[in-house]
């Protein structure tokens, strides 16, 4: 069984709430490894409390929230399945493409304090990043290359099989729309991931 810490919702909560579904919805679907949102200071203050208090709410389901990049504007919040992004890390292919810009320990903690520092390094995203969002190596790298072209842009840059990606990419808005749906309708937070792993188990 599920055991959930109940608490009371901090201030802004309920915003938060609605932009960890919004835009983590197919990463608490089971259907992508991780999701990112921006979250701005003006708008959700308290912020790091916001995230602390999700982040209980999800970790027996096995999602876990962090900030991989901060600002006096706002911070980059980072949702993702634990386990997904374990076995991603643990494929000596994506660890052979990694170690290019440096990462040399695939553990999750590890492979993400390095990402959080590649992010300090650069004033855009890394290519990587690609790998801890679940997109397939093969457009992540490919994206690099320049002279490859793009046949289809969605959730990412799809520059091999555009009808599996097409289908890949609907089944993703379903998730999305069905999770705003529910919220809308009344249901918490927890009371989605808790339909969700019925379904999915």
């Amino acid at each position: 069984k599920l055991h959930v810490i109940f608490r009371l919702m901090p201030d802004h909560g309920e915003l938060f709430q609605k932009q960890l579904i919004e835009y983590g919805a197919c990463t608490f679907g089971r259907m992508k490894t991780g999701s990112l949102f921006r979250i701005l200071r003006k708008d959700i203050p308290n912020s790091e409390e916001c995230m602390c208090y999700f982040d209980r709410q999800c970790s027996p389901f096995g999602y876990h929230i962090c900030v991989l990049q901060e600002n006096k504007e706002g911070c980059l919040v980072y949702v993702y399945n634990a386990h997904k992004l374990e076995y991603i890390l643990s494929e000596p292919s994506i660890q052979i493409f990694l170690s290019d810009f440096g990462y040399d320990v695939f553990d999750v903690d590890t492979a993400l304090q390095r990402l959080k520092q590649r992010l300090h390094e650069q004033s855009e995203f890394p290519h990587e990043i690609g790998i801890f969002l679940g997109f397939p190596l093969q457009d992540v790298q490919a994206f690099i290359t320049p002279q490859k072209k793009c046949k289809l842009v969605g959730y990412w840059k799809v520059y091999g099989n555009v009808k599996k990606f097409q289908k890949v990419f609907y089944r993703y808005d379903c998730c999305t729309k069905t999770f705003v749906a529910c919220l809308n309708q009344g249901e918490t937070f927890v009371q989605i991931l808790k339909k969700c792993n019925e379904l999915t188990h």
